[in-house]
């Protein structure tokens, strides 16, 4: 059985910690997103908020589900941006009580952004989205193959 030391001295002859820390440096100032740290703190940006996000891949299409619940469709916006789909919600709220000696005020607000890259082969001129009962779901259709006309090749 191997120590953590031991562990650590055979990353360390792979990948030297300089690498390691210089990649994640690379990965968080180039890449859209921390995908491999969902809605995770951020250096030097506060909190970053994100609802959680499904991508799966069908025969078909790809499709992106996210959970919102409370969510209204009007609070939610989906657009093409490059060749990753942004999905960015923004949602207000204020209630107010009187009463006779007293008047309570509440505001709350939040916002989300979230990156989805799109696949070469998809089509994105025809996504499509729906938002029912709390649950967002996107549809990215893939492009349809052209099939090339086979040829036979004759042996001499």
């Amino acid at each position: 059985m191997s120590s953590s030391s031991d562990r650590e001295r055979e990353e360390e002859r792979f990948l030297p910690r300089i690498f390691r820390e210089g990649l994640r440096d690379w990965m968080e100032e180039f890449l859209p997103e921390r995908w491999w740290e969902p809605s995770l703190p951020r250096r030097g940006r506060g909190l970053a908020w994100g609802p959680a996000l499904d991508f799966y891949e069908t025969e078909d299409a790809y499709h992106v589900e996210m959970d919102l619940p409370g969510w209204k469709k009007e609070e939610i916006k989906i657009q093409k941006k490059g060749n990753h789909l942004e999905i960015r919600g923004e949602k207000r709220e204020e209630h107010e009580v009187r009463k006779e000696n007293y008047i309570r005020r509440e505001r709350r607000s939040g916002s989300f952004v979230r990156t989805v890259p799109i696949p070469d082969d998809a089509d994105v001129s025809s996504i499509k989205a729906k938002f029912e009962g709390g649950l967002l779901h996107a549809t990215i259709p893939k492009k349809e193959e052209k099939k090339k006309p086979e040829i036979i090749v004759e042996i001499e």
